[in-house]
């Protein structure tokens, strides 16, 4: 499921995984809604005076998927129909704490078909997804500030600086 940002929807962050028993209670009639999620490598430290860009990758693969919630509204009389994405976050583990408070769920490859099901409706099992990735299994490293224009698109972004 792919999900596009412009003036049709809006994202937006889940801090710290509600149950999913409340997220279930944000559904409304005529509304399509499913887990979803999104492949990602870059994060965001923040400084005093500026953003620095690190490159946040998994020890043996070149993107993870994180957790989402995905939803589609039909537009009414005509209107544009409203599709928005929401990325789950939780506690940052040790590794992210230096970057952020929090970060995104990473979901292990061999929960990625559990958490995309849209019949597995077993909360208790996919609860247990959202939590911190081990710290062990993540890089991350400062990278260029190039990264923030659309026009760079080389593999020298992703070089240590």
């Amino acid at each position: 499921m792919t999900m596009e940002s412009g003036k049709r929807g809006h994202s937006s962050l889940i801090t710290h995984h509600p149950s999913l028993n409340h997220v279930r209670s944000l559904c409304h009639t005529g509304a399509s809604r499913d887990r979803a999620g999104l492949a990602l490598r870059l994060a965001w430290e923040q400084s005093r005076t500026r953003k620095v860009p690190h490159y946040i990758h998994l020890m043996n693969a070149d993107s993870f998927a994180v957790a989402g919630l995905y939803e589609y509204w039909p537009g009414r009389e005509g209107a544009e129909p409203v599709e928005s994405y929401a990325i789950i976050t939780t506690d940052a583990n040790e590794m992210m704490a230096r970057l952020h408070d929090r970060m995104p769920v990473i979901l292990a490859e061999k929960d990625h078909a559990a958490w995309l099901d849209p019949k597995n409706e077993r909360t208790d099992m996919l609860q247990a997804l959202l939590k911190p990735y081990p710290p062990g299994e993540l890089r991350a490293y400062p990278v260029s500030t190039r990264v923030n224009n659309v026009n760079n698109d080389d593999p020298e972004l992703l070089s240590p600086v």
